[in-house]
């Protein structure tokens, strides 16, 4: 059985909500199939497309998913690109099965202003820890291609430096330039 919410919805939240729902593109198979072809394509990034056609980037996996799935013989996943094999998809080898070095991981993140008390900090963490484990909230994580995990303080800070260090030399090396 669900708990309650301790903060009720509103009549606004519920008033947006309804707004959303009618006016959400329903999209046939066909448009699902050929967005998730304009991904695997590579000519704009996963997240540039999904602005585009308006879908949050796990609803993109999702329908990349249930391609997979359903035994489209024209799509086959080669690997996934994060350290680990992930639930939804055991059998999809990781990248760096043949990619020495090769990581490129999807991650959101809480952050926090630096004088933030510790027991602001510890109780976040707690409430965030236990939707993570709460098994309805995994199995709607898992669905959309996500793997929750809790990574905290010092663990977390070490992952935004990896990343910002190992980006910042690509685009360095590549001489990226901002439009």
């Amino acid at each position: 059985m669900r708990q309650k919410s301790a903060h009720p919805e509103s009549s606004s939240e519920r008033i947006v909500k309804t707004i959303r729902r009618a006016t959400r593109k329903r999209r046939s198979s066909e448009e699902k199939i050929q967005i998730v072809l304009d991904g695997l394509r590579g000519e704009s990034s996963i997240a540039e497309l999904c602005r585009r056609e308006g879908i949050a980037e796990g609803l993109y996996y999702a329908w990349s998913k249930e391609f997979l799935e359903a035994g489209k013989r024209r799509l086959r996943a080669l690997a996934i690109a994060t350290p680990v094999r992930i639930e939804e998809l055991p059998d999809v080898p990781v990248a760096e099965s043949g990619y020495t070095g090769y990581e490129a991981i999807l991650w959101t993140g809480m952050l926090a202003p630096a004088k933030t008390s510790k027991d602001m900090i510890a109780e976040t963490t707690g409430w965030l820890t236990s939707a993570l484990q709460d098994p309805e909230t995994r199995q709607k994580l898992i669905a959309q291609g996500l793997s929750p995990l809790v990574t905290c303080g010092a663990d977390f800070g070490a992952l935004i430096r990896k990343q910002y260090d190992e980006y910042g030399r690509i685009i360095r090396e590549t001489e990226i330039k901002a439009d």
